[in-house]
């Protein structure tokens, strides 16, 4: 749904613009930050349905989601579409939309100037998150450790990006 609302909206913007735009929108805090503005939080119960769910929870955005889909559900396409573009309309900011996390920005770069993209590798999973390594080629790499893999994965992307500015 995201995707036809960018799409629909900037009709002049290019595949570059409307990809990165959806990753921005559709991304946990971004949602987090929705369902927060809507107060989801307060009707929402977790755990032995006696506690509010705390506003920072992942658990959130997941209700977003939920909520969405349930309305699809219920009441179609069209109508889901509808609550998905009152819901996100004020984040279409386009100045907003144009920022690029780390793994985009390598992406893009390495694509242009080697033509290959880069290749993301697990190398540990522990309790306390995970370290991989992100190669372009074989004599490009670096290694970012994150809670999460993604985490791990920009902060990778955003190491490897400094050396690149380096060289």
């Amino acid at each position: 749904m995201i995707s036809i609302l960018l799409f629909k909206k900037y009709v002049d913007k290019d595949e570059g613009f409307l990809s990165n735009a959806r990753s921005c929108l559709v991304k946990r805090s971004m949602l987090t930050e929705v369902a927060q503005a809507i107060k989801l939080d307060q009707y929402m119960r977790y755990g032995n349905g006696k506690t509010y769910l705390p506003t920072d929870s992942k658990v959130l955005s997941n209700m977003l989601e939920a909520l969405i889909g349930s309305v699809y559900l219920d009441a179609g396409f069209a109508v889901a579409s509808r609550v998905v573009k009152r819901l996100f309309q004020p984040y279409f900011n386009e100045e907003k939309l144009r920022e690029k996390n780390p793994k985009n920005v390598l992406q893009e770069y390495s694509q242009k100037r080697w033509g290959v993209l880069p290749k993301y590798r697990v190398t540990r999973k522990a309790r306390e998150g995970f370290s991989i390594y992100v190669y372009v080629g074989r004599d490009l790499k670096a290694k970012g450790t994150g809670k999460s893999k993604r985490e791990a994965e920009q902060k990778a992307a955003s190491l490897l990006l400094t050396q690149l500015e380096t060289l």
